[in-house]
């Protein structure tokens, strides 16, 4: 797609240290959700809020 990526899962904590407590889950799932209830998981646990974006 020609997008850099800005990191992984292992960006979390040191963006949670830095004051970040918001997170928008982006991951789209038609049918099978896993992988995005997985990244939610990750955020939650992490220590992030998910706001419902309409």
């Amino acid at each position: 797609m020609g997008l850099p990526v800005l990191g992984g899962a292992e960006q979390l904590g040191k963006l949670h240290a830095q004051g970040v407590r918001l997170a928008v889950n982006a991951v789209g799932g038609i049918g099978n959700v896993a992988v995005r209830i997985k990244v939610f998981g990750k955020l939650a646990a992490a220590g992030f809020a998910c706001p419902a974006m309409v």
